[in-house]
């Protein structure tokens, strides 16, 4: 299982992150996605609104703090319900820039525990 972050999608992701924080629901899990070709049945899309600078083209990270927060929340979750699952940014599959931010400042949230100390 793979979370996919992207700024824009034409048909809904799993979950859409809009500017004030809100987490909206998409396409159900149980359906296939439509970010990454050939990975779609092993991954879960989500994006955020945002992703542009003013000029609606030049791709910048615009998320706000509430944004930022709320993606964190979300992996989290989705994280504990897919304990094996990795991150990555649409931008690793395709020739694309989004998202317009490094989506593995999130990698924290999915290090998985090292052994027990001896």
């Amino acid at each position: 299982m793979r979370y996919v972050l992207k700024a824009r999608e034409i048909r809904p992701p799993f979950r859409h992150c809009k500017e004030d924080g809100n987490i909206l629901p998409g396409r159900p899990e149980q359906y296939a996605g439509a970010h990454v070709k050939n990975l779609n049945d092993h991954a879960i899309g989500i994006c955020y609104a945002g992703g542009v600078a003013e000029d609606g083209k030049t791709p910048m990270d615009t998320r706000t703090e509430a944004q930022k927060r709320a993606l964190a929340h979300l992996l989290q979750v989705l994280h504990a319900q897919y304990p094996l699952a990795t991150l990555h940014g649409h931008r690793e599959f395709t020739n694309k820039a989004c998202p317009s931010f490094d989506c593995h400042e999130y990698d924290s949230i999915f290090r998985l525990p090292g052994p027990a100390p001896a």
